[in-house]
């Protein structure tokens, strides 16, 4: 299969347009949850601007950063 020059060009028709897909989502959920009922949320905001920050720059692990942000949600919510 990785000779046949049709195959690989379906596969990455198929590949683009799954990571379309992706981004699209990712794009929409994060307007939906950075901006809810047209008023932004600063908590979200921060809290993307962070992970983003330590994704990029310290290189945090992506499985350590879901449970930070778990907590950092609940502890969030119980004190608002």
């Amino acid at each position: 299969m990785a000779g046949n020059q049709r195959l690989q060009a379906a596969l990455t028709g198929v590949t683009a347009a799954v990571v379309g897909v992706v981004l699209n989502l990712a794009v929409w959920f994060g307007y939906k949850v950075i901006w809810p009922n047209n008023g932004i949320d600063l908590f979200a905001l921060t809290s993307a601007v962070i992970s983003l920050l330590l994704l990029q720059k310290l290189h945090f692990p992506i499985h350590y950063l879901v449970l930070l942000g778990a907590a950092a949600g609940v502890i969030w919510r119980m004190v608002v």
